[in-house]
């Protein structure tokens, strides 16, 4: 008997608790009481912004676009339809002047970026044209200020020392090789002095009969072998100044990017003035419809005409 008396003891507190939610959820229902409340829930409809769905670009946070939204109607007071319609348009404009701010950035930072980048790859193309073309193009080193040509120079050098200290100046391989870094004149001359002292010496090389007045062919590979070590060295030199001169181009040239080129440019302030435009009619509206609806004077519209 006492258990079943607790047990319909705590049937009845449940009920009890469950109305009393129940009276709780209805109260609640009510809305906000205050007034601070009340204008904090007013805009609930309207949260979103009227315009979001389709202002919003892929990526472009809406929780900032509703943060704006919140703080143009704090400042602004609209009340009723139309003036909340035109203020969500004020708001419209201020997200697209952010957009333009972006697009502005973006323009810049690509410029500053990939300035060095687009000098690399230009001095690359180059580099792989005139090593692809070799004496047909006058050779690689012809009016060159190119770093990397030059390493390519560098890099066939190589190879002819290491074919010249194989196998002395046996074969047509090295005359290949100078042809294509040093090219030859239109008349057909040899246009580099290393490459001359390379047509004497295997000449001299190729005619040694083992007379002591001529130095062998070992003493003459050994001699040429010096020669190209210099020219290496002489290259080197060359590519460490350039790639230095080219550092400091491709610094001054970032600094000039920092203002984005005069088309760019010339469509961005055109877009910043029509969104300006448009923002000053917009609240120009805004505060004629806010001054009528207290009953203030209001001023007659100004029209501009311009004249052709």
């Amino acid at each position: 008997m006492g258990m079943q008396t607790t047990s319909t003891g705590q049937q009845e507190g449940l009920e009890s608790a469950k109305k009393q939610i129940s009276a709780g959820s209805r109260r609640r229902s009510t809305g906000p009481r205050t007034e601070r409340g009340k204008q904090r829930s007013r805009y609930n409809a309207l949260k979103h912004g009227i315009f979001s769905k389709v202002l919003l670009l892929e990526g472009e946070s809406r929780a900032e676009y509703q943060s704006l939204v919140k703080g143009v109607r704090d400042s602004l007071q609209p009340q009723g339809t139309l003036e909340e319609t035109l203020v969500e348009e004020l708001v419209c404009f201020l997200w697209r002047r952010r957009r333009l701010l972006q697009a502005e950035r973006a323009e810049v930072t690509e410029a500053v970026e990939f300035q060095r980048v687009d000098v690399l790859q230009e001095q690359l193309s180059e580099a792989d044209d005139r090593h692809r073309l070799g004496h047909a193009a006058g050779g690689m080193l012809s009016g060159c200020s190119n770093p990397f040509l030059l390493k390519r120079a560098v890099h066939e050098l190589g190879i002819l020392r290491g074919l010249l200290e194989a196998a002395g100046f046996n074969g047509d391989m090295g005359f290949t090789i100078l042809r294509r870094v040093y090219g030859l004149s239109p008349e057909g001359e040899m246009t580099s002095q290393l490459f001359r002292f390379y047509s004497v010496l295997a000449s001299m090389a190729d005619s040694y009969s083992g007379e002591t007045e001529l130095r062998s062919p070992e003493q003459l590979k050994f001699l040429m072998l010096g020669f190209i070590d210099q020219e290496i060295k002489h290259l080197e030199r060359e590519i460490k100044w350039l790639e230095e001169i080219d550092e400091q181009r491709t610094a001054y040239q970032v600094e000039a990017s920092l203002v984005p080129s005069q088309e760019s440019l010339d469509r961005l302030l055109r877009y910043e003035a029509h969104l300006s435009r448009e923002f000053d009619r917009t609240l120009s509206q805004l505060e004629r419809l806010q001054r009528m609806r207290l009953g203030q004077p209001v001023p007659p519209p100004v029209k501009v005409q311009l004249s052709t």
